[in-house]
């Protein structure tokens, strides 16, 4: 809807994306969790840190899995419509490899 995109982050620069998975990396070593491969989504890796931003833009994950929000979240995304697992991958990849960082700073990366 119209509404949600008005509402979405914008993407941010490539600096700033730099910075969030340099800081999730360092905390995941912090965790002792090991290293992970960046989820395929449509044909292009999956974009971390703004799938991290969106999620708490809507107020965090349970809210967004309350309110069945993961595929608003994939068409702002701009994942293609032919994904048609696009919202359960969000999901998932937001629970395997995000999860852990936003209860640990969930704040740390939206712009002041």
């Amino acid at each position: 809807s119209s509404s949600l995109r008005a509402r979405s982050l914008p993407p941010t620069a490539p600096a700033d994306d730099a910075l969030f998975l340099a800081d999730h990396a360092h905390y995941l070593s912090d965790i002792s969790r090991a290293p992970f491969k960046i989820p395929t989504l449509g044909g292009s890796p999956l974009d971390l840190p703004r799938l991290f931003r969106e999620v708490l833009l809507r107020g965090g994950v349970q809210a967004v899995m309350t309110s069945r929000s993961f595929k608003d979240i994939a068409r702002i995304m701009d994942i293609p419509a032919s994904c048609t697992s696009a919202a359960y991958t969000l999901r998932d990849s937001y629970e395997k490899l995000l999860y852990a960082y936003e209860q640990k700073a969930p704040t740390r990366c939206l712009p002041s």
